[in-house]
């Protein structure tokens, strides 16, 4: 069985199509670690935030 052998023109399209998503693929895994970064720091602030206003408050 033979396969049909892929285009020059095609060949330069896959290649920048991959290193597009290569690139997309660790921009993305950035993103999910600055994401959990500002979820903790958010998390954190709302901890002190509720610890501050208990202070306040006897029956907290």
């Amino acid at each position: 069985m033979r396969t049909k052998s892929i285009p020059d023109e095609d060949k330069v399209w896959i290649k920048r199509i991959t290193e597009i998503h290569r690139e997309f693929k660790g921009k993305f895994r950035e993103i999910q670690k600055i994401d959990g970064e500002v979820k903790k720091l958010i998390n954190a602030f709302r901890r002190e935030v509720i610890k501050h206003t208990r202070v306040l408050r006897k029956y907290l």
